[in-house]
């Protein structure tokens, strides 16, 4: 069971933070506008906005370590470093994230390698009660 734990919120639409597994996380605050009776904090989900244009060099070329984890760039967007776990869509492992990522590929081929991925933005939310 991964280990969440919400340190505080700016509000609805700003940024929020987080540990998670035991790094901390910012993150677009996507609950806040909710009723909070209905929010069960124990069940954080994530999602991810990928809108920055990547070549194919920099997406399979970009993660000569190996590596799975983000690496924050600036307030809610990350450096994702992972593994392709599947394609048709694209889903990368990135250590404590698992996302679908788009549609770079459809080359089975794919799957395995470690790639590098710009996510412009995490969110978080909450399953509703």
């Amino acid at each position: 069971m991964n280990a969440f734990v919400l340190i505080k919120t700016e509000g609805y639409g700003l940024e929020a933070v987080f540990s998670f597994n035991g790094r901390t996380y910012r993150a677009m605050d996507d609950f806040s506008g909710f009723n909070p009776e209905r929010i069960d904090f124990n069940a954080p989900e994530f999602s991810i906005l990928c809108l920055s244009d990547q070549s194919w060099e920099s997406i399979f070329q970009g993660n000569p370590e190996s590596k799975r984890e983000f690496i924050q760039r600036s307030g809610w967007s990350y450096d994702g470093y992972g593994q392709v776990a599947s394609v048709r869509p694209v889903v990368v492992d990135f250590g404590d994230f698992t996302f679908e990522v788009g549609d770079f590929t459809t080359d089975q081929r794919c799957i395995g390698e470690f790639v590098h991925v710009i996510i412009d933005r995490l969110d978080l939310t909450f399953a509703s009660q």
